[in-house]
């Protein structure tokens, strides 16, 4: 008897205390960055999610940094100085063994959502998005340029937050009324301090790229993605060559320049 009396006052006192603890809200999305074994009840909207990083290198050749201060010499025998380089990516889609997966927006609460990355000279790390996946990424698909519904500056219904870089007027076109997707500026000479744009508006390329980058579930991917100026610029004749016939070659030259590891 006295041990049933135990008991049930044990039982009673645990009830009692159980009864006194709060209910604690959490994130109950196992792919999220804050999920919470902890949490009895689900928060609205607290859930965020892990990044999908970029660390670029700005490469020229076996030079793994690029010197803004110095002159290179490419194949031809042609020099120059790198003054600024800007790209913009974007529609990232990752290939793993299990599947696929698409980069989600920063910013959900936008009329048109995309995942842009825009690579600035010397900006060495940045996101275009957050990811759910939990698998082991082998290729990575992505677009040079901006989707064709992102591309009408002037637009009423476009929201550009998403991407600061690009309301600058410096990476705008007023003409053709369309974002520059990628510019490059070099100095090719040395005496009179000559300086080379090169302004794309119109660069729309799909590319595809192997990648190795194994992941877990509710942690960040990190990739690392190169820029070669020796490879970009390869054939330029930069002292004795006009404006064309250079965005002509960069064109040619891109899709060998750029790589993800």
């Amino acid at each position: 008897m006295k041990i049933a009396c135990l008991l049930l006052s044990l039982f009673l006192s645990i009830v009692l205390l159980d009864s006194c603890v709060e209910p604690q809200e959490g994130c109950f999305d196992t792919f999220s960055s804050n999920y919470s074994i902890f949490a009895d009840t689900e928060c609205e909207d607290c859930c965020t999610y892990p990044n999908l990083n970029f660390t670029t290198r700005y490469l020229y050749g076996e030079d793994t940094n690029v010197d803004s201060s110095i002159y290179y010499q490419n194949e031809v025998d042609s020099y120059f100085k790198l003054r600024s380089f800007y790209l913009v990516m974007s529609q990232f889609e990752l290939h793993g063994d299990e599947g696929d997966y698409l980069v989600r927006s920063k910013t959900e609460d936008k009329l048109i959502n995309d995942d842009l990355l825009g690579l600035k000279f010397r900006t060495t790390s940045n996101s275009p998005g957050t990811i759910t996946v939990e698998d082991s990424i082998r290729s990575i698909d992505f677009t040079l340029g901006l989707p064709v519904e992102l591309d009408t500056p002037s637009s009423p219904d476009n929201e550009y937050s998403v991407i600061e870089l690009l309301v600058d007027s410096t990476y705008y076109d007023e003409n053709l009324d369309q974002f520059y997707k990628m510019i490059v500026e070099v100095e090719v000479d040395s005496m009179a301090e000559t300086i080379l744009s090169l302004g794309f508006p119109t660069l729309d390329m799909a590319l595809t790229d192997d990648v190795v980058a194994g992941t877990t579930r509710g942690n960040a991917l990190n990739i690392q993605l190169s820029v070669d100026f020796m490879r970009l610029f390869d054939g330029v004749r930069f002292q004795d060559v006009n404006e064309d016939e250079a965005k002509v070659l960069v064109l040619e030259n891109i899709e060998e320049a750029i790589e993800f590891n």
